[in-house]
């Protein structure tokens, strides 16, 4: 296995090199216990959970990590408040504690975010109803919420919120999730999977499977999409984590049932507005305009979500985008509940859309399937289907369970040495276990990536930490506002962005004046970030596409001229680049011509 990972990459990479290392990455795996297909915040789980049990683990994403719904959720990690709504109490103990788990490990990109939720005469839930709800939400977590929920009546919950619309309203609630940015959750787990020496490379596809006949597992065909060449390696377990393109990728590769759809995928859309035109205090809980469905409006540093939208939804995913009709809906839910405000079309920044990846139940409205996962396995490929942001990590742990055992039962081999098969009891369960190696060495169990901080939380530790690295960037970076979006989103990572900026000052500008970040979110990204088009950058590492007026399209020529050195882009390239990602904001913007 390759022992470089992300942390120890030179600077100054350029594309030749860069293709060099994915080459020599792929060429050294003749084999592997596990191949993984995915690449977003499932997949980036179980390679993580797989590497750190000692597994040898390839991940294969065909476009870019995160590139699916794992960028396109309501950036929240949360309990789950109205799962308890459908009785759904075991997810709810779940997700809760997995939202502890990640302001644990990721504290820089998973934080306590405060919600109102109001309540207004004849509408549901009431007061008591929802007093209830509270206490048992914190009774689930076992009262390890950032804080416990408190209860406000009409002229407190005013006080709390004053843009809250005044008629008719009784009371409300305050509770705590938690806030993330999907995209670099996602990333920064395959960058902890690549620490493990997993091998997870983005833009390289998944061309189809040979079953074996002897044990040690199946053929797999793969296609590096930026060099087109195609590598085949024997995998001995196989995992599909493609979330709402299940159905698809296993009528491509052949798998039997592929007929029969294990998803029903909807459509949730968002709206990212101002907040100086929003200037929320906190998160809100909104009921939806005409159906009651529950919407939020999120304060997003500069900005604010609103969504979701919940309709059914089975078109390609990446053609998925908000349409005129669903941005009519946000803004009249937000407009009924902040009436002071009244949000129009031209407040709205950008929108975003994903598919949710539901289990397929009949005779159920969107908002009634339920959220929870199933795990099947279809001639010999184990599939994840369903499943939500929150758990991931603890899905993570279950599905590697499986393959252990499916390795274990048939004398496979992990890492080079055999396994013992799994002995798990109820106890097992909910401790830290190890399994012996023939060896004599230990390959940790499940909870190992429950105690793993990921890579940006190094230094982030014990209350002086974040202080500790803002200062040290403080020296190379004098805006505070910068300094502070840095840390929140690269964590201790970030003095390496300083270093670029001690390099080249002009990298300490900012790209847009109302917004923090910097041009050496740039180059950082292709370097360090495994970014590999503009549209990767952008996009999913730098969110300009989501929070910028122009949606990222005036830094876009600049943008290009830094990755081009970086990412041996020519002229024509770089043209191609720079249009490629003007047609990918002008989908997103496809609804004001509705």
């Amino acid at each position: 296995m390759p022992t470089e990972t992300t942390e120890t990459a030179e600077t100054t990479d350029p594309m030749t090199e860069i293709l060099d290392r994915r080459r020599a990455e792929l060429e050294s795996m003749e084999s592997c216990d596990l191949l993984i297909v995915g690449g977003g915040v499932t997949g980036a789980g179980i390679a993580r959970e797989a590497a750190y049990r000692g597994l040898s683990v390839l991940l294969a994403e065909k476009d870019d990590f995160a590139s699916g719904t794992s960028s396109r959720s309501s950036k929240l990690v949360h309990g789950g408040l109205r799962y308890l709504e459908q009785f759904e109490l075991r997810l709810v103990f779940e997700a809760t504690r997995e939202r502890s788990t990640l302001m644990r490990i990721a504290p820089h990109l998973v934080r306590p975010l405060k919600f109102i939720y109001p309540v207004y005469e004849g509408g549901t839930p009431g007061m008591p109803l929802l007093a209830a709800a509270m206490a048992l939400y914190d009774s689930l977590s076992l009262f390890r919420s950032p804080r416990l929920h408190r209860l406000y009546g009409e002229a407190a919950a005013h006080r709390v919120e004053p843009l809250l619309r005044n008629d008719g309203l009784t009371g409300a609630a305050q509770y705590f999730d938690g806030a993330t940015d999907d995209a670099r959750l996602t990333l920064e787990t395959i960058l902890g999977a690549r620490l493990a020496k997993a091998v997870c490379l983005n833009h390289l596809e998944t061309m189809g499977i040979e079953e074996a006949r002897e044990a040690s597992g199946s053929w797999v065909t793969l296609r590096c999409r930026l060099t087109g060449t195609e590598k085949t390696i024997q995998a001995g377990s196989i995992v599909l984590a493609v979330g709402p393109w299940t159905d698809r990728v296993r009528s491509h590769l052949g798998l039997p049932n592929a007929e029969r759809p294990l998803l029903r995928t909807t459509r949730g859309s968002h709206l990212v507005v101002d907040r100086a035109r929003l200037p929320l205090a906190h998160a809100l809980v909104m009921s939806g305009h005409g159906d009651a469905r529950v919407t939020f409006a999120i304060p997003w540093d500069e900005r604010v979500i609103i969504g979701t939208s919940d309709i059914d939804d089975d078109a390609p995913p990446e053609q998925v985008r908000a349409s005129a009709e669903e941005v009519a809906y946000l803004l009249q839910t937000a407009n009924s509940h902040l009436p002071s405000v009244q949000l129009r079309r031209d407040d709205v920044i950008s929108t975003y859309s994903g598919l949710r990846p539901l289990i397929r139940e009949e005779g159920q409205r969107p908002s009634e399937v339920s959220r929870e996962h199933e795990i099947v396995e279809e001639k010999g490929v184990v599939i994840v289907a369903g499943g939500k942001l929150t758990t991931y990590r603890s899905m993570a742990e279950e599905v590697v369970d499986r393959v252990v055992r499916t390795l274990a039962d048939r004398g496979a081999v992990a890492a080079g040495r055999p396994l013992r098969p799994l002995r798990r009891s109820a106890i097992g369960r909910l401790a830290d276990r190890w399994s012996e190696l023939a060896d004599g060495e230990v390959m940790a169990r499940r909870g190992t990536t429950a105690r793993r901080i990921l890579p940006g939380a190094v230094g982030l530790t014990g209350a002086r930490g974040p202080k500790r690295v803002m200062a040290l960037l403080s020296a190379q970076i004098h805006d505070s506002r910068t300094v502070q979006h840095l840390v929140r989103r690269y964590g201790g990572r970030s003095h390496q962005i300083a270093a670029l900026c001690r390099d080249n000052p002009e990298l300490s500008e900012r790209i847009v004046p109302d917004l923090p970040v910097i041009w050496a979110e740039i180059p950082f990204a292709a370097q360090r970030d495994l970014a590999r088009s503009l549209i990767d950058v952008l996009d999913r590492r730098t969110a300009l596409a989501l929070r910028d007026r122009s949606q990222g399209t005036g830094a876009a020529p600049r943008a290009a001229d830094i990755l081009s050195p970086l990412l041996g882009w020519d002229a024509s390239e770089r043209k191609r680049q720079i249009d490629a990602y003007g047609e990918h904001v002008a989908r997103s913007c496809a609804w004001r011509e509705e």
